[in-house]
C-alpha cells in the first residue's frame, strides 16, 4: 500500500479474479476499487500504485505500462511502456524502462510523455547496469536509487542523482557487496538502505552529504 500525502487515504492492488487498484478512505473505512479489469499479477512481481503528492492521481503498472487514473473514477490513462512509477511532482514521473537490455530511470511529464534519462552525467561511474528502486527526496531535487553492475553480478550499489543536472554520485559500492532499497529520512538529510555486507541483510543509515556510514540494525537473520 501507499498512503496519500494528507494521510487519509491508502491506494493497494486487491489480487482475487483481477488485481485492481483500490482505494481505502481511513477516516470512513470505506474502501472503492478506482480500476476494473487489471490483469491478474503475481503480488512477488507488482510494484506498488502511488499517489501523486497532491493526490489527485494514481500512478501504477500494468501490461508493461505506467498508467494514471483520477482518484474520483473514471478511465485510466495509458502514459508509457515502463514500469515502476514514483511522483517527482504532481506533473512528473521517475519510471523504470528498458534500454539497451538494461533497466534504465528516466522522467515522464505526465502531460507529454516522452521519457528522459534521468542520470545524464555519470562523471566516469560505470553506468552499464539496472537501475532500480527509486524514491525522491522530500525537497524533490535527488534521486536515490540502487544501480546493479552487469561487470560485477555481485555488487550493487546506493546511488544518487541531482535531477535538475542529471549528475550522479556513488554513495556506496565494493566489489561482492549487495546494498539496495534506500530510504530517505523525513528532513532529506539521511538514507537508510538495506545491505548485505555478511551473511545476513541488514540495515545500515548513511550521510549522502559525507558519506558517514553506520549500523542501524543487525540479527542473525535478515532485517529489511
Amino acid at each position: 500500500p501507499s498512503i496519500s500525502t494528507d494521510g487519509r487515504r491508502v491506494a493497494f492492488i486487491q489480487d482475487r479474479d483481477t488485481s485492481d487498484v483500490w482505494l481505502l478512505d481511513l477516516e470512513t473505512g470505506h474502501a472503492s476499487r478506482l480500476t476494473t479489469g487489471r490483469q491478474p499479477m503475481p503480488y512477488w512481481e507488482d510494484t506498488t500504485p502511488v499517489f501523486s503528492p497532491d493526490g489527485t492521481r494514481v500512478a501504477y503498472a500494468d501490461e508493461g505500462a505506467v498508467r494514471v487514473v483520477a482518484t474520483d473514477g473514471g478511465p485510466p490513462r495509458r502514459i508509457v511502456e515502463a514500469g515502476a512509477p514514483v511522483w517527482l511532482d504532481d506533473a512528473t514521473l521517475v519510471v523504470t524502462i528498458e534500454r539497451d537490455d538494461c533497466g534504465r530511470l528516466a522522467v515522464v511529464d505526465v502531460a507529454d510523455p516522452w521519457p528522459q534519462r534521468l542520470g545524464r552525467d555519470h562523471g566516469g561511474l560505470d553506468d552499464r547496469g539496472d537501475e532500480g528502486g527509486a524514491v525522491v527526496s522530500p525537497d524533490g531535487r535527488h534521486v536515490a536509487y540502487a544501480f546493479h553492475s552487469r561487470a560485477d553480478l555481485g555488487r550493487q550499489e546506493i546511488r544518487v542523482v541531482d535531477v535538475s543536472t542529471g549528475a550522479v554520485r556513488a554513495l556506496t559500492g565494493s566489489p561482492g557487496i549487495l546494498d539496495h532499497q534506500p530510504v530517505w529520512s523525513p528532513d532529506g538529510t539521511l538514507l537508510a538502505f538495506t545491505a548485505q555486507r555478511v551473511e545476513w541483510w541488514e540495515l545500515r543509515l548513511l550521510d549522502p552529504a559525507t558519506g558517514e556510514e553506520r549500523l542501524l540494525a543487525a540479527a542473525d537473520g535478515d532485517v529489511s
